[in-house]
């Protein structure tokens, strides 16, 4: 295989000409040619209105194709939709019936509250100090009668990834949905959504998809797309729009249901041009280069004394890396251009394909630098 050349990559993304970036957990930079297409979707609308939609609906639905293949699903299983917010707020509203979950705790909020306003009966798993969770506690809510497992992928702050592989095989065993927020994970690790036994999967695309905001890609399993049944609905709810909308038989289910009224097609395209751009590269060989790359930022920082807050485990690692440090030592890094995210005594680091060694050394150097001034 041609060796990739990072730095060529890297030079897509202006803001990295600007400050040191690892805030890819809180919005992924965009590429050039990314904004490019955001531009050129204006520009046509403004020149041609609407003369050139069946492009771009034929765009979309190449779109839907790629994400299909980068999850290992199907088109007909794949749908867009604004963000995950709203994306789980709809699932929990649609699957009502189902009313024991079990959540984990110090979840992002958008995984855990749509459950809890429908008034779920929630089972918390809880948390370890370092953020890690013990599978069998899974397992026990699974034989006391828990119908939906919800969960995220990577952990927003800890980077501890969830073995899915095993919690799906789990919730295949006692007929339990398996519903996943892989927003913090896709784009940066492999995901095969059938392997894992994923029943609902949903990730916002402006983080390691770099693809900007205002967009989510939905898979909804065709298994299970009959229990998927929206409240919520539009004029894009239904099968054949010119049959009576009364009628329940022409109502969409699964994934199509989540796709209420009119295509979002800046948000869309936009994406499509970050995805193509993801694809060029390949997931395995982002992933490959956000491991080299965490994998060195640990040990420069063990050499000046700091580690992770949560375990860096061999399998499945995410390209986030929390270390504890005063809020000082941030707003002095915020001053030097050095971008990250500072939540409780804690600095999240998240560093995605387009980031590089001269990043870490930058860093640990300035950090090093104002514990102990010359």
């Amino acid at each position: 295989m041609e060796e990739i050349n990072w730095e060529s990559i890297r030079s897509d993304y202006p803001v990295l000409d600007k400050c040191t970036y690892f805030n890819t957990a809180s919005s992924g930079a965009i590429a050039k040619s990314t904004a490019d297409a955001m531009r050129a979707f204006a520009n046509d609308q403004l020149s041609n209105a609407t003369l050139n939609r069946s492009a771009w609906l034929s765009e979309i639905e190449m779109t839907r194709s790629a994400v299909a293949k980068m999850v290992g699903a199907s088109e007909s299983e794949i749908a867009f939709t604004p963000d995950v917010s709203i994306t789980m707020s709809l699932t929990a509203q649609a699957l009502e019936n189902k009313t024991r979950i079990a959540l984990l705790r110090d979840e992002f909020p958008s995984v855990v509250l749509p459950w809890i306003s429908h008034g779920y009966d929630v089972t918390w798993i809880e948390r370890a100090q370092d953020q890690t969770f013990n599978l069998a506690d899974f397992e026990k809510a699974l034989n006391d009668g828990t119908k939906i497992v919800t969960v995220s992928w990577v952990h927003y702050n800890s980077g501890i990834t969830t073995d899915l592989v095993t919690l799906g095989k789990m919730c295949k065993a006692h007929r339990a949905l398996f519903i996943v927020d892989c927003t913090q994970g896709l784009g940066a690790i492999p995901l095969d959504v059938k392997a894992c036994d994923i029943d609902i999967l949903m990730a916002s695309t402006f983080k390691w998809l770099t693809g900007g905001y205002g967009n989510c890609i939905l898979y909804v399993s065709n298994e299970i797309k009959d229990q998927v049944r929206q409240k919520a609905m539009g004029w894009s709810s239904l099968t054949d729009f010119g049959q009576d909308p009364s009628i329940r038989a022409n109502w969409k289910v699964g994934a199509s249901s989540y796709e209420l009224g009119h295509p979002k097609y800046s948000n869309i395209l936009t994406f499509s041009k970050a995805l193509q751009k993801i694809e060029a590269i390949g997931i395995a060989q982002i992933n490959e280069r956000i491991n080299s790359l965490t994998t060195y930022l640990e040990d420069r920082l063990s050499s000046i004394g700091l580690s992770p807050i949560a375990p860096r485990l061999s399998r499945n690692r995410s390209g986030i890396m929390t270390v504890r440090l005063e809020k000082s030592i941030y707003d002095r890094l915020n001053c030097d251009q050095i971008i990250a995210t500072y939540r409780e005594n804690y600095i999240r680091l998240s560093l995605h394909f387009y980031n590089d060694f001269k990043d870490v050394d930058r860093l640990t150097e300035a950090i090093s630098g104002y514990s102990h001034p010359n």
